[in-house]
């Protein structure tokens, strides 16, 4: 029987006992795809980043954030209890919806929060992205059944874009789409005075209000 075994006594023993210097090579070149493997599956968190940054978004009385990343990680509670924060600071939050549609329930969080604006894909017909996120949030139960998601839409497929090198690319996704909505809540708040600017409504949603759907879609 063989047993595979990545602690260190396990290594030491292999060594100790291995005389063939090419046999060696190879078990030790063995251990490094194994590890390259471990290491590709393992989730690495990058949560205390994004509470730097939220956290310097509040100190520095922020009115509009967007936040063009999500995933299904609702459980992070440090990274959850920070949005909460963000929101209570009147800062509105813009996020994309995520890209694991076209099934429903495949919200992706924080945009499937109540107090964020979720933004999903269209194409140029005017259409749901086959890509965009939808669904009800689960937030509210076992109170209710939620709210549909996303909350709003704008041109998420075949965006033109800047490389990182040189010269434009098509970018596609909800990630595209949630800067266009977060641009236009930035103009709708740049018509508030700024000291009155922490004075918005209880529901960020209803900023939008003042414009349609196709009309952000069309930005």
């Amino acid at each position: 029987m063989i047993t595979l075994d990545m602690g260190p006594l396990w290594l030491v023993l292999l060594l100790v006992r291995t005389q063939n210097v090419l046999a060696l090579h190879q078990i030790l070149k063995f251990m490094l795809s194994v590890f390259l493997l471990m290491h590709s599956l393992l989730q690495v968190s990058y949560t205390s980043w994004f509470l730097d940054a939220f956290n310097y978004a509040i100190a520095i009385n922020m009115d509009v954030l967007n936040l063009s990343i999500g995933g299904p990680d609702y459980l992070d509670l440090p990274f959850v209890e920070k949005v909460w924060e963000i929101t209570a600071n009147n800062i509105i939050m813009v996020s994309a919806i995520g890209n694991d549609g076209p099934l429903y329930g495949t919200l992706n969080n924080p945009a499937d929060q109540s107090d964020v604006i979720g933004v999903g894909g269209i194409d140029y017909s005017d259409h749901i992205a086959s890509f965009s996120s939808r669904g009800m949030s689960t937030w509210e139960i076992p109170h209710g059944y939620g709210r549909v998601k996303p909350d709003v839409v704008a041109y998420g497929r075949e965006i033109m874009g800047s490389k990182i090198s040189t010269g434009c690319k098509q970018l596609s996704g909800t990630s595209v789409a949630s800067p266009v909505v977060a641009g236009v809540v930035c103009l709708l708040v740049s018509i508030i005075p700024e000291n009155r600017r922490k004075e918005i409504p209880d529901h960020p949603t209803q900023m939008i209000v003042f414009f349609s759907l196709p009309s952000v879609a069309r930005l």
